[in-house]
């Protein structure tokens, strides 16, 4: 028995596909299939009751807003021998099920998988997306030389990801305060901060590069308004991860302080640079510019976020994470 989890928000059209291309998969075992209705639209409720009979599907409502608390509402439900986590707009390979299932058999100390996510997209990218965007970062699309083994967590992502039972039995759980919540402006990284804190504690993560899933992109998403604005969501997100790997929660004010004059101190001149470039019409250099400042922009938002927090003598994070155990061999 596998569980696969779905969190879904408002996407009816796109968890249509990603439901469909699920029935359709080789099944090496039977599979139990948890989507998780994180919002109120009707729409969601109609794809899901369309297919039904057609999978295994179990269906639950959390009301709470933010990805993370449908993962962990699903952390009960969860049965067999692995859990695997995907995004509601992605296509598995036929064989997804049955790749990450051999992997998960012939792998026993590892606890934490992630197979590959390569892209669909709308139309063929403009040739400034595919040589200066930062693809695996920007879109969650994973690089094509990683080969089959070992992985370092952080490069196991949320389209594509597979955790034993038995991390969430030790108490493991997501942190509702990351992650997508229906804001423009949500933190990103939440399966990153998850993984990190369980590598940390000893956990491993393989990569299984023979269970494929294809990203489903949107037209808006080859924008660079849209582009730039994950910049920003994703230097929030980092800043949370530099802190969490420095080993600070509550921090003190002067750590708080100098973190934000370090993130602040190179920006004015970012900004000169991106002005020179825009002059001289380097598009390349512009680009870069502007996606600096957006992404040092979003860890300046963040690390001020979290002095007010200290301030108050509390973490900013919606749920205390659960105390880390090391795990049972």
């Amino acid at each position: 028995m596998i569980t696969v989890i779905i969190v879904t928000a408002e996407n009816a059209a796109y968890l249509r596909q990603t439901l469909v291309a699920l029935s359709r998969i080789a099944r090496p075992c039977p599979f139990k299939l948890l989507v998780v209705h994180n919002s109120d639209d009707q729409a969601t409720r109609d794809v899901v009751g369309e297919l039904k009979n057609r999978l295994p599907l179990h269906y639950m409502h959390e009301p709470r807003r933010g990805k993370n608390w449908g993962c962990n509402a699903a952390i009960p439900h969860i049965e067999g021998e692995l859990a695997i986590f995907i995004d509601d707009d992605i296509i598995p390979a036929e064989d997804w099920l049955e790749r990450m299932l051999e992997a998960a058999r012939a792998n026993p100390d590892y606890d934490i998988f992630g197979g590959r996510i390569v892209p669909l997209w709308p139309r063929q990218p403009d040739p400034w997306i595919l040589e200066w965007v930062p693809l695996g970062f920007t879109y969650a699309l994973t690089t094509g030389d990683q080969p089959e083994g070992p992985i370092a967590a952080k490069l196991v992502w949320g389209p594509n990801m597979a955790v034993r039972p038995r991390v969430f039995a030790a108490g493991h759980r997501f942190d509702p305060a990351i992650g997508p919540n229906g804001t423009a402006t949500f933190i990103m990284g939440s399966e990153i901060e998850f993984l990190e804190r369980l590598e940390r504690i000893g956990y491993r993560a393989w990569h299984v590069r023979s269970a494929v899933v294809q990203h489903v992109l949107r037209e808006h998403q080859l924008d660079r308004e849209w582009i730039i604005a994950r910049a920003f969501r994703g230097g929030r997100g980092l800043y949370r991860l530099e802190r969490n790997r420095a080993g600070r929660g509550n921090g003190s004010l002067l750590a708080d302080i100098h973190d934000i004059y370090r993130i602040a101190r190179p920006m004015p001149r970012e900004v000169w640079r991106l002005g020179l470039h825009r002059l001289r019409g380097d598009g390349r250099l512009a680009f870069k510019a502007e996606w600096n400042i957006a992404m040092w922009s979003g860890k300046l938002v963040e690390a001020v976020s979290q002095l007010r927090g200290d301030r108050r003598g509390q973490s900013t994070r919606g749920e205390k994470a659960p105390v880390s155990h090391v795990p049972e061999s």
